[in-house]
């Protein structure tokens, strides 16, 4: 550790690490349960969908990470900051294309007997 550093900004440098970690741990289980809520599990074909949507969404959750890990930081530090933050510009546009296109299933609202089984058995 440098001498420079205060015991403010240890501390706050280890705030923000817990931060992630509390985003980090938060949202990943809501993102599986959120995607395979948008698939008919009666359908055979849907269900292979969302097992391989569900493969996809953990496989991209490591892959992003180091790719930005060790990728982008290479091409801030060696090429040009602008390049970085354009290229993550470009990706972050191609998401926001996708994601209209992806299906949400209405979900009705329960009826008042079932909310009465649920209490009852």
């Amino acid at each position: 550790m440098l001498n420079s550093e205060s015991p403010s900004h240890i501390q706050v440098f280890f705030f923000s690490l817990y931060l992630v970690a509390l985003g980090q741990g938060v949202h990943k289980p809501c993102i599986t349960a959120f995607v395979a809520d948008q698939f008919d599990g009666q359908d055979a074909e849907e269900r292979r969908g969302r097992s391989s949507l569900i493969n996809w969404i953990h496989f991209s959750s490591v892959a992003g990470p180091l790719t930005a890990v060790l990728v982008l930081n290479y091409i801030q530090d060696n090429l040009s900051w602008s390049l970085g933050f354009g290229i993550l510009g470009f990706n972050a546009s191609i998401t926001f294309r996708l994601v209209r296109k992806n299906r949400l299933r209405t979900i009705m609202a329960p009826s008042f007997d079932e909310v009465y089984e649920l209490f009852i058995h």
